[in-house]
């Protein structure tokens, strides 16, 4: 079975002996250390030193502990950062767990110094990224005096890991995975794994996300226009007008699914118990609606219409065009509000529950549709007038 692959990203020439005592007794505990220096260190002989340490970062390691002493590092140009920051970076871009400390000395002596240091010193540097990693990054930062108070947090918190993690595996076993896993994202099954506040609303819209997702070169033919079966039909007035009522019968029609689909959602979403297989059909039937609209769409614009119906062909594009947007946005925009009322700890489930509004998607009234059919008797009445000329 394999280790668990923890890397140990700092400046080496300053905390060599550090991070040897801690490769050393880290792996007495059962676990693989990954050092720069180590002769075990997996390079790509064609990859530069940065791009090594960065890529085994980014494929190899489980858990980073950073160590911030006096140095910061070699700047690396492309980026304008440490090699060690770029791997901080690497890890949290990564998402696996990151334990940061900071020498006691060097915090002691950014206080002293506060104020004091030019612009261009190595240890301002260190100041700034102490900063960052404790207040832009957010980062728990243990203050240590010597190598055994790394190691020691180490063991603890390496304990409390292992303790999450049995926690979480139950919580797996729990999920019926027959249907879960081969249709969900990452994303939507850890709201189900997790349960966090609200995970009812964000599994429902993170699923319609990830669904809508999957349209993507749909969404490409429809944006660049790219006709698949283009029919280019010289159409006559009354071709038109019969080709114009399809169009709006059509409309009504995703418009009664689409009333249906949001009754279904709220059955499911009142249960005590969430019915998530209810709620994983809904959404998804979302998103299938979300293509129905991207194939409307291209239909529209691969349709040839006389230069007089133009208009009017134009103005049910820019219909369906709101529809698409719509229907884009809504999943999103739904986590943003659900994710900031968590955040904010304002709102109920009762209280989301009731903001969920979702948008008709085909947003038609009844005096838009008698305007375009009083401008299609409008074309008529001058065709025959240029007829009898």
């Amino acid at each position: 079975m394999s280790k668990i692959n923890i890397f140990i990203s700092s400046t080496c020439k300053d905390l060599h002996n550090e991070r040897l005592v801690l490769k050393s007794d880290i792996e007495n505990l059962g676990h693989n250390v990954i050092l720069s220096e180590s002769f075990t260190f997996p390079i790509e002989p064609t990859k530069n030193t940065i791009d090594n340490c960065i890529d085994i970062v980014r494929n190899e390691a489980d858990i980073l502990i950073l160590l911030i002493k006096d140095n910061y590092g070699c700047i690396v140009p492309r980026t304008g950062r440490s090699i060690t920051h770029m791997e901080l970076q690497t890890a949290q871009d990564k998402g696996i767990p990151i334990y940061t400390f900071t020498n006691s000395e060097t915090l002691r002596q950014k206080v002293l110094l506060e104020g004091q240091l030019n612009e261009d010193s190595e240890f301002l540097k260190v100041c700034k990224f102490i900063d960052e990693v404790r207040q832009e990054r957010n980062l728990w930062n243990f203050e240590y005096s010597g190598v055994d108070d790394i190691l020691n947090t180490i063991k603890t918190q390496l304990s409390i890991l292992m303790k999450h993690s049995l926690t979480t595996r139950n919580k797996v076993d729990a999920i019926d995975k027959k249907w879960v896993f081969p249709h969900i994202t990452p994303e939507a099954y850890r709201l189900l794994v997790y349960k966090e506040k609200n995970y009812v609303e964000q599994f429902f819209f993170q699923v319609m996300k990830d669904e809508m997702g999957r349209y993507v070169d749909l969404k490409l033919d429809y944006k660049y226009s790219h006709l698949l079966n283009a029919s280019y039909k010289q159409k006559s007035l009354s071709e038109f007008v019969s080709w114009i009522k399809d169009i709006f019968d059509e409309f009504a029609f995703y418009l009664k699914s689409e009333i249906r689909l949001e009754n279904a959602f709220f059955d499911s979403y009142k249960k005590d118990d969430s019915d998530f297989r209810q709620l994983y059909y809904v959404a998804k039937r979302f998103a299938n609606r979300y293509a129905d609209m991207l194939e409307l769409g291209i239909h529209l614009k691969s349709e040839y219409v006389y230069p007089e119906y133009a208009s009017i062909q134009g103005r049910i594009m820019g219909m369906v065009d709101n529809a698409i947007s719509q229907l884009e946005n809504l999943p999103q925009s739904a986590l943003d509000a659900i994710d900031k009322n968590v955040k904010d700890e304002i709102a109920s489930t009762s209280e989301i529950s009731a903001s969920m509004d979702f948008p008709s998607i085909i947003d038609i009234s009844d005096e838009e549709i008698e305007e375009i059919f009083r401008e299609i008797k409008q074309i008529a009445e001058q065709i025959k007038a240029r007829a009898k000329e």
